[in-house]
């Protein structure tokens, strides 16, 4: 993910589900029935939970952080984030409103070490995966001191042309660096 949708801009898990649901179904990758499907209960039910009437039980949260591609930390955030709907005490809904800002806290750390982290877009990654020849000429650029156009080509057997086009996606996307023509892991 997920996802281009960034969870811990949402502090309602439904709202989040909502949002995901309109970007997957727009890009022809999910709709409603297939994630109910995918998490095992019937689209009405998910229905429900979308309007606020239900809420998705641990398990249920479980399979579709699954099904979202959530990472660790999202997938605490969207626990919390179900928590803290079903508590049914002030108490506990404190209790939760914590440790959504231990996990925001926590986030906040991580961004600021990663932030020149870029993630690859839906597309990109379909591109990146499509063939051998990118995680190859990705392999190659990480040869201490790097590889040059034709160095990368001769050892993947790849031509030159074919090979050109690979590493200059590679630079454009990030992966990849070119530096007086030696490309290098970005």
């Amino acid at each position: 993910m997920a996802n281009s949708i960034n969870l811990f801009s949402f502090s309602d898990y439904r709202k989040f589900l909502r949002t995901w649901l309109e970007s997957a179904k727009a890009e022809k990758r999910s709709n409603l029935s297939q994630l109910a499907a995918a998490i095992g209960v019937h689209s009405t039910f998910l229905s429900h939970v979308l309007a606020g009437s239900k809420d998705l039980n641990l398990e249920q949260a479980t399979v579709m952080s699954t099904e979202l591609s959530l990472t660790k930390l999202e997938r605490e955030y969207f626990f919390v984030l179900i928590h803290l709907e079903r508590a049914g005490s002030e108490d506990l809904k404190n209790y939760w409103r914590e440790k959504k800002q231990e996990i925001e806290a926590e986030r906040n750390k991580l961004d600021h070490r990663f932030e020149n982290f870029k993630t690859l877009t839906d597309t990109e990654r379909g591109l990146f995966y499509s063939s051998w020849i990118y995680s190859g000429a990705f392999a190659c650029s990480a040869i201490q001191g790097g590889q040059t156009l034709d160095q990368i080509a001769e050892r993947l057997e790849v031509s030159r042309e074919k090979t050109t086009e690979v590493l200059s996606f590679l630079v454009q996307t990030g992966l990849c660096q070119l530096k007086n023509g030696i490309y290098s892991i970005g």
